[in-house]
């Protein structure tokens, strides 16, 4: 026990929205008609999907040239054919599609999905009643935003007099040399991003858009056009490249994402980095390639019945395409690719230029009528910050100093000079004399997609749109002002007395800053392959002086949750190599999940799970790991046994079907609409359910080695508001009746017993909890027990039915462990702080952060920095294969996670020693060479150090009473410190973290 006060006390010591429509109203008398006589009332016209079984009707007149982006929805494209409207396209699921200028497109959910695939057809007319489609225009032409319109002459031929001519990536790099009777506009996105009439060296054509040329009599036209302004091309098809896409048989496919799990309709890229093989499932098909040529070809197939994982090897010089069997691009290309075939693959394109308008929904609202979506009429108060549902609200200096915005949105910053100079994020600063632009839902993709460091903004207060551009010369202002932002990152670490690489940083910096003019030279010569060369390496440097600027502590738990897929010793290997590589000291294993184990069992209602072929990759897991000293908990899901996607529901699901917990209308499941599945929860107040996962947790501590155990889904499924939430099987029913005199089937949020009913349910879980520990540490009396838990510790007992700050003050738990999955920092300095609040003093509280939800390799920096500054004793990421393949470990490496980490409770003396050790160094290196502490002051803290309490660096050898004496020397070094009248307050603040 003295070991854990003394951990504790080391801990303590360094811790010291509504949618708005787009464009027209709801729907009255529109529908549409099939071919086959089938008729469907449209709900509503350019605006997305709002409620289940809507059918939206997206014209040309849609604010975007895209539909909504809800991938649960069918999309029929139609177009204008000798007089009428022809189906050329059926999607299902398959996002946003583009809206064709002459036509439109019909986009479905739930029932107007099922309408959409059983009556429509590619090839057969399809007629709207009820609503005027926008008119129908013949000929290639150019329409400016003014509505002015030009005739196409040519697409790319050479320069000819009185012709306006559309250059496209296919005529070259650039239009040619022309003259003084030429003027040329560059677009990208549909917009004009800029405007040239030196025709010394012609004009880039940009990857991602287009060129238009006016010579002589078109002139005019193309000089009339504004940066800024939006352009349609009309009956013109322009081929663009996306960021990542491959080429095969002449045709380009884009590709959605890379290293991660392939979802619905998705294209996705894998690299040797993400393992060995694809693990994808056998729907959709899968491309191999070697040196330019496909080397291997996969599609959906089957033997004896059973469809085969497509789940490709990844060559270690090449790669692998995997189309899922929804994406628009399976047919296409399902049959049509053999071995042999050429492939080219372009993965890092880099744009020169981006442009993006829209309009804003609000500037600086403070009330509900200055913003009415942004108010909540259910709780009669406005959303933070007054951001409602998908909307861009602009922030200037005059709101205030933040934005007040929730999580769950995106932000950027913009300087005086209308430069943008920082992405991500919530709540952001507001700059004095700046603007943050917040989105939220399709603004908040908007603006991932549009909003560059370093692009210009444009507001329009006139008509509310904002203008972001991004040119070549964007491309310096990004670099300098990357240059600019980490130099002062550096001096706030100095000010500060930080504990950071100094000299490394600045190295980094130096090799940026000599950059910078090479990078401008090349702009002025418009050798744009050069600049963007250049400036990628600056980029590369600022990155990491930006990473390395930040503290790496050497006492902290930096834990990984992983769910084991190996069936060999040598992936287990493997992937620990590469997890100690980043100074990773913990492992939460998924040992129980899915209704099976990961280990061999003796249990008769489950079994081990069959995709492990036998292979122990506990046992595995448990040896290598220790191996390499780290240690290895093991991730168990208590009650949740399993989901209608994974394994049929489980084993435990299909023999015990009497044990599953039930809703208040009846289901034996939660459904979750996010993965469009069903989840199985066992339930915990049958005593038979909480014996047999008891059984599971004694077999397991009994058989194995294992450093903790850690509780997941020890609650209630999500209950939301009251109205389908569980425990209303007979037997709960029945124990709560007999206790309380009333069913619980009668009882709703806000009657007199609700309360009463959730904390009876509550204390379900608790005892659970309370048992769970006591057998298992009776067992194995130093086992680190933890638990995953929802961090609003207020709202908690009544929707989950889960009350963490009872086991933590009760003595039950080591270590709490808060899922914070957000986007920005605000929230984690919040749960983090909540959390600390009542575990300070009990249990080490460690910071649950997510790396599978698209964060930034900075903002989730700033998160595991946020979260240690604010008392967190670690961090653990959510999960393996997302922090490996989204680029997150050289970014640790260079900075958080820089140095070895000892963790807490493992051995407290060697903490003791680092933590000592640490601080001396810092009076050395740091502290006395910048003034921050006078040189017999500094001696003086040494003597106190070393007077410390030596102890072996083995739990043994600390009993209760060096553990105190350790302690009572620490503190007497805290009052002395603190009472200190030269040394510096941000010494005194920071010397204990180490």
């Amino acid at each position: 026990m003295c070991k854990k006060i003394l951990a504790l006390f080391l801990c303590v010591l360094l811790a010291v929205g509504v949618m708005t429509p787009l464009s027209h109203a709801e729907s009255q008398d529109i529908s549409v008609s099939a071919e086959n006589g089938s008729t469907v009332k449209v709900s509503a016209v350019n605006r997305p999907i709002q409620v289940a079984d809507e059918l939206i009707l997206f014209t040309r007149d849609n604010a975007a040239q895209l539909t909504d982006s809800n991938v649960w929805c069918a999309a029929a494209i139609a177009d204008y054919k000798d007089g009428k409207y022809v189906l050329t396209e059926i999607r299902d699921r398959a996002g946003a599609v583009k809206i064709p200028y002459n036509g439109f497109v019909l986009f479905g959910h739930g029932t107007s999905e099922t309408w959409i695939l059983d009556n429509l057809k590619t090839g057969e007319e399809v007629n709207i009643n009820g609503y005027s489609l926008p008119q129908a225009i013949t000929g290639q032409l150019v329409s400016a935003e003014n509505g002015t319109q030009h005739a196409i002459d040519s697409v790319d031929k050479e320069h000819e007099s009185n012709k306006l001519t559309i250059y496209t990536i296919n005529y070259g790099e650039n239009t040619g040399v022309f003259g003084t009777d030429t003027e040329e506009a560059v677009i990208a996105n549909n917009i004009v991003a800029e405007k040239n009439s030196g025709g010394g060296t012609g004009t880039y054509i940009p990857e991602n858009g287009y060129v238009i040329s006016g010579s002589g009599s078109a002139k005019e036209f193309v000089g009339n056009l504004q940066v800024g302004e939006k352009v349609t091309l009309i009956n013109l098809e322009v081929q663009t490249l996306p960021p990542m896409y491959f080429k095969i048989n002449g045709s380009i496919y884009e590709i959605n994402k890379k290293n991660t799990e392939r979802g619905t309709g998705e294209v996705i890229l894998y690299e040797t980095s993400y393992g060995a093989t694809t693990r994808t499932n056998p729907w959709g098909l899968e491309i191999t390639a070697e040196n330019g040529k496909v080397t291997g070809y996969t599609a959906i197939n089957s033997k004896d019945g059973v469809y085969l994982d497509n789940n490709s090897s990844i060559p270690q010089k090449g790669y692998v395409i995997s189309v899922q069997a929804d994406s628009p691009y399976f047919a296409k290309l399902d049959g049509n690719v053999k071995v042999g075939d050429s492939i080219e693959l372009s993965a890092n394109n880099t744009f020169l230029y981006n442009a993006g308008k829209t309009p804003y929904d609000s500037l600086n609202p403070r009330s509900r009528e200055d913003n009415p979506a942004g108010w909540d009429d259910a709780g009669n108060s406005g959303y933070p910050g007054f951001r409602g549902a998908d909307q861009l609200i602009v922030y200037d200096g005059t709101y205030g100093s933040t934005t007040g915005t929730n999580p769950w949105g995106y932000e950027v910053t913009v300087n005086k000079d209308n430069r943008i100079v920082k992405t991500g994020g919530n709540n952001s600063q507001i700059p004095k004399d700046g603007l943050v632009l917040s989105g939220h839902g399709i603004k908040a993709d908007w603006l991932k997609n549009h909003a560059l460091i370093g692009s210009s903004v444009i507001m329009d207060k006139t008509n509310k749109t904002v203008l972001v551009l991004f040119t070549p010369e964007s491309m310096i202002d990004r670099v300098v002002i990357k240059i600019d932002t980490v130099k002062q990152e550096l001096g706030v670490s100095r000010t500060k007395f930080l504990d950071v690489p100094y000299a490394k940083v600045q190295e980094y910096i130096d090799n940026a800053e000599l950059l910078v003019q090479s990078a401008s030279d090349r702009l002025r010569e418009r050798d744009y392959k050069q600049l963007v060369e250049i400036t990628g390496r600056i980029e590369q440097n600022s990155d990491k002086a930006h990473f390395a600027n930040y503290q790496s502590k050497s006492v902290e738990t930096r834990a990984v949750w992983i769910r084991p897929k190996e069936t060999r010793l040598e992936q287990v290997s493997e992937h620990l190599d590469k997890l100690k590589a980043l100074n990773i000291n913990t492992v939460y294993l998924e040992t129980w999940w899915g209704g099976y184990t990961i280990f061999p069992t003796e249990n008769k209602i489950t079994e081990q799970n069959p995709m492990y072929n036998g292979f122990d990759v506990l046992g595995a897991y448990l040896s290598e790991a220790h191996k390499r000293g780290m240690e290895v908990h093991s991730w168990v899901e208590n009650f949740f046994i399993g989901d209608s996607g994974t394994f049929d529901g489980g084993p435990v699901y299909a023999k015990k079907p009497e044990w599953l917990l039930i809703s208040r209308k009846g289901d034996n499941f939660q459904f979750v609409d996010m993965y469009n599945i069903k989840y199985y929860f066992a339930n915990p107040a049958l005593p038979e359910t909480r014996d047999f996962i008891m059984s599971i947790y004694s077999e397991l501590v009994k058989k194995y080695d294992i450093d903790g155990l850690q509780l997941d889904y020890v609650r209630y499924p999500d209950g939301g508001d009251g109205s389908n939430d569980f425990g209303y099987d007979t037997y709960t029913r029945e124990l709560f009746k007999k206790a309380n005199g009333a069913d619980p089937i009668n009882i709703r949020p806000g009657d007199p017993l609700w309360e009463s009913w959730c904390a009876f349910r509550a204390n379900i879980v608790n005892t659970f909890v309370y048992r769970v520990v006591s057998e298992v540490r009776a067992v194995k009396p130093d086992i680190q027990i933890s638990a995953d838990v929802w961090p609003n510790y207020e709202a908690g007992p009544s929707s989950l039915m889960q009350e963490p700050v009872k086991w933590v003050s009760g003595g039950y738990i080591d270590n709490i462990i808060p899922m914070s999955y957000t986007m920005d920092t605000t929230s984690t300095r919040e749960d983090i702080l909540n959390t600390v609040e009542f575990s300070r003093g009990h249990a080490y509280a460690t910071m649950g952060l997510g790396t599978g939800i698209g964060l930034s390799s900075e903002m989730l920096a700033g998160q595991i920095a946020t979260a240690a500054e604010n008392g967190a004793d670690g961090t653990a990421l959510f999960e393996y294969e997302s922090l490996m393949n989204a680029g997150y470990g050289s970014a640790l490496k260079e900075g958080l996670f820089r140095n070895a980490a000892v963790v807490w409770d493992d051995k407290p003396a060697l903490s003791v020693k680092t933590i000592v050790n640490g601080v001396k160094r810092k009076i050395g290196e740091i502290y006395l060479p910048n003034k921050g502490i006078s040189a017999k002051e500094a001696a003086s803290l040494a003597d106190r150090l070393n007077s410390i309490p030596a102890a072996d660096n083995n739990c043994s050898g600390i009993n209760p009473s060096e553990a105190k004496a350790i302690k009572k020397s620490i503190e007497k070094i805290i009052e002395t410190v603190t009472l200190s009248k030269s040394m510096n307050e941000e010494v005194k603040k920071g010397y204990w973290r180490i």
